[in-house]
């Protein structure tokens, strides 16, 4: 007769699945190769905060860009916000020197800002249809404020794929 085994605990299993599968790879990409490579700090800003979906990743990123630093921010920090700091430091990421790695954080920040314009476009999309569906003619002057702005992301997006097809990848970044 076979023994019955005793119940596992998989709480704690299941957790940390689950904490690894709310994350998004291309922002923890992103945060790992600056906390990785801490001279391409110089290069944030053209990343910004609302280009992060997960709040503490929108955190860290503004506290490196206040302090200018790593060491500083990581001293400031504890609790969640400092073991994510950590996990992202310590993330294996390939090994490269410091000119493909900085390469490799402007397409991170290219494709970052290209999903934030995208999700920006279908909001308009949304408003847009909402503004004409409503036919009220006070309306119309922030019926026109969308269709600029519309205009304006479509144009950046479009700046955004002419430099992004210009530029030979070698290195494949997380989606």
């Amino acid at each position: 007769q076979r023994k019955a085994a005793p119940p596992r605990d998989t709480g704690a299993a299941t957790a940390a699945v689950f904490r690894r599968a709310a994350g998004d790879p291309l922002e923890d990409y992103t945060l790992a190769l600056i906390f990785r490579t801490p001279e391409l700090v110089e290069r944030l800003d053209a990343l910004r905060a609302d280009y992060f979906h997960r709040p503490e990743n929108r955190e860290l990123l503004s506290l490196v860009k206040e302090t200018g630093s790593i060491e500083t921010t990581s001293a400031r920090l504890d609790g969640h916000l400092g073991e994510h700091l950590q996990q992202l430091a310590t993330r294996d990421i390939p090994p490269a020197d410091r000119k493909t790695r900085a390469d490799d954080l402007d397409i991170c920040i290219r494709r970052l800002e290209e999903r934030f314009l995208r999700e920006l476009k279908a909001q308009e999309e949304v408003a847009l249809a909402a503004a004409s569906q409503d036919g009220d003619p006070s309306h119309a002057d922030h019926l026109e404020a969308v269709r600029r702005q519309s205009l304006a992301t479509n144009e950046r997006l479009r700046e955004l794929f002419v430099s992004g097809s210009n530029a030979s990848f070698t290195r494949r970044t997380p989606q």
